[in-house]
């Protein structure tokens, strides 16, 4: 019984959360539009009640939470809207409607967001804290975007039991499996042979064209490549009235999303996991057609444990006639900006430049990278990020290749992929049978020298947005007059770029720590804390840590968003939206490694409610946050400057 008490402590956290927010709760089949305030709420009341338990008892609060029956979820709203009307609280008939609607799918949001990462945990027998992002392993924002993920993304149009609308009314749905931007995928079941499939339902005219777009891909994929194992198969459609849906065979092993948060791969189980998933996209790409939102999420797991691509939602069909369409139309067009996955798009994506093949390419790279890395979520931001991997050096030269070179040397689609992947199997005869049994391909030419993108070099002092760069190896922002060292602690300026990996230390050794004993018998202990001496640099002496406020000064956020709250008397700060990372200007601050893994920079502002932590920047995220003193960061040395 404490176990399900616990459960309905989560759900309570939840819907306390949503009541708050109800003024902003749609209309039924409407998205929803969340304001900052109340996913701050949200976010702060599902940490409270996880972090009153053990780490290792949170996934355990989830899953019973997960296993509550909707009425029951329903009944929990009712007795918290009670709660909220006795205490004065105001809530109309359409809030109170709108809270009873959202809560009851709750559990199964819950379950569906952790289900299959629990069940591959348990498979290869990983904690279910480690898999599941609930604990200080993970950082603030990966932790926070978990949660936010609990919540549907649309209050549900439909309920179980309903017969699938305008088809054979013998279909009826089961289970919601999730709500998503373009609307809800459902289980559905014929009630006599009990027979499964997969319904994705639209609920907006963008959705459609989503829904009419994939139908079209996987028409050509069903009649060029029928039944390729790699690719989910479409069943049957509805695109004429209102409500318009897709189905899909059911794969109910989850995604590969879930795999890689339950297991590590070594570097060729690895490559036997992507090979297939490779081999499916060539045979994709020959047709003409990209996906553009590869990324684990979209990669799904059926009962024999099969990789399948899925949600070619945003796919191109790359003909001249199609070329011609997107430019005259582009602001209609699904290649724009902000189509496709953060962090698995390629740069020229991003940017709304036209479908290639290789946006596809960019993501399995970064796909494999995860893998090895044991990471997901994360990126490799710097060349550091891959050359720290454990694999050979011909796949670090695939990952570098696939994530850091421009589009022209880019691998050109997923055969290009297969041929430098033969080339390996080649040189390592021991890979595991999937990636073996590879035909023999042609090799390629050698891969050109890596090319970093070199600062301006400058005899003279060079402007450039507000910094003003100077030929020694310093810039000054011209709207402080601070004055920062280009590189990192540990680079060396080479007098076009910065050369060497940052060193990382801890806060201690960034600063003149000197504990003062006073008192009877040596109680009393008080530490003093200053800034150090560091070697002269560019004539200058007076070098010395940056604070938290000034550090932050160097973060751009290309979307020109950026959040704060306050929070224990300090100011939290990240970028929020879609923008480029890392959010520092790298012709300014040229190879600055910012990655989750190795890219906080201390500051030299402790934590303000004790000396155990100090303020650190992430210029991945443009996130910054408290560290443990203890722990490893990177240095950027500033000085008081001249103002320009």
């Amino acid at each position: 019984m404490a176990h399900i008490d616990k459960g309905k402590l989560f759900l309570r956290a939840m819907i306390r959360a949503l009541l708050a927010g109800a003024a902003e709760l749609p209309l039924v089949g409407v998205p929803m539009k969340m304001g900052a305030v109340f996913w701050d709420h949200w976010v702060a009341g599902l940490r409270d009640v996880q972090d009153s338990l053990p780490e290792a008892e949170r996934p355990g609060q989830l899953e019973q939470a997960g296993m509550c029956e909707p009425k029951v979820a329903r009944a929990i709203a009712a007795e918290i809207l009670q709660e909220a009307r006795s205490a004065g609280s105001e809530i109309s008939s359409e809030q109170q409607a709108a809270v009873l609607d959202i809560a009851a799918i709750l559990p199964v949001q819950i379950r569906e967001r952790t289900r299959a990462t629990l069940s591959q945990a348990k498979k290869y027998g990983t904690a279910a804290h480690v898999a599941l992002p609930v604990s200080q392993r993970v950082s603030a924002p990966e932790r926070d975007e978990f949660y936010c993920s609990l919540l549907p993304l649309r209050r549900p149009q439909f309920r179980p039991g309903d017969a699938l609308p305008h088809y054979n009314p013998e279909w009826q749905l089961i289970d919601l499996l999730g709500a998503g931007g373009f609307g809800e995928v459902w289980l559905v079941q014929h009630e006599d042979h009990k027979e499964i499939k997969a319904v994705k339902f639209c609920q907006d005219k963008i959705g459609l064209e989503v829904l009419q777009r994939e139908v079209a891909n996987l028409k050509q994929l069903r009649l060029k490549l029928p039944q390729h194992p790699h690719i989910v198969h479409m069943h049957d459609s509805q695109l004429k009235c209102e409500p318009y849906w897709l189905t899909f065979e059911y794969c109910p092993g989850g995604t590969l999303e879930a795999v890689m948060r339950a297991r590590t791969y070594s570097w060729q189980e690895a490559i036997a996991a992507v090979t297939p998933l490779w081999q499916a996209l060539a045979e994709v790409h020959r047709l003409g057609i990209v996906h553009r939102d590869i990324k684990p999420a979209n990669i799904l797991l059926d009962e024999q444990n099969q990789l399948k691509i899925a949600d070619f939602g945003i796919g191109k069909i790359i003909a001249a006639r199609e070329v011609v369409e997107r430019k005259t139309t582009r602001s209609k067009s699904f290649t724009t900006k902000g189509y496709g996955s953060v962090g698995y798009m390629s740069p020229e994506q991003e940017l709304g430049e036209d479908a290639h093949t290789t946006d596809d390419t960019y993501a399995l790279g970064i796909i494999l990278w995860q893998m090895l890395a044991g990471t997901v979520g994360k990126f490799p931001v710097c060349y550091e990020d891959i050359e720290e991997l454990n694999a050979p050096d011909a796949i670090k030269q695939l990952l570098t290749r696939c994530r850091f070179y421009r589009r022209e040397n880019r691998p050109q689609d997923g055969q290009a992929l297969l041929q430098l992947l033969g080339n390996l199997v080649v040189a390592q005869p021991k890979l595991t049978q999937a990636a073996a049994s590879l035909p023999p391909l042609p090799p390629l030419p050698p891969l050109p020298p890596l090319v970093t993108t070199p600062a301006p070099q400058a005899v003279a002092d060079v402007k450039h947005g507000h910094y003003l760069i100077h030929p020694d190896g310093t810039v000054t922002d011209t709207r402080n007059g601070l004055m920062w060292k280009r590189c990192a602690e540990g680079q060396t300026w080479d007098g076009k770029t910065c050369v060497g990996k940052a060193n990382t230390m801890s806060w201690d050794q960034t600063m003149n720590v000197r504990v003062e004993v006073r008192g009877f018998l040596g109680f009393g202990k008080k530490e003093r804390i200053e800034q150090k001496s560091w070697p002269a640099f560019a004539g200058y002496n007076d070098w010395r840590m940056p604070t938290i406020e000034e550090l932050r000064t160097l973060v751009y956020c290309s979307s020109g968003n950026q959040k704060t709250w306050n929070d224990t008397n300090k100011e939290y700060f990240r970028c929020k939206g879609d923008y480029q990372k890392p959010t520092i200007d790298q012709v300014v601050f040229p190879n600055t490694c910012s990655g989750f893994l190795s890219g906080w920079f201390w500051s030299a502002s402790a934590v303000a409610y004790g000396s155990s932590g100090a303020w650190v920047l992430n210029f991945y995220l443009g996130y910054e946050y408290w560290y443990p003193r203890s722990y490893a960061g990177q240095v950027r040395l500033v000085r008081v400057g001249r103002v320009q």
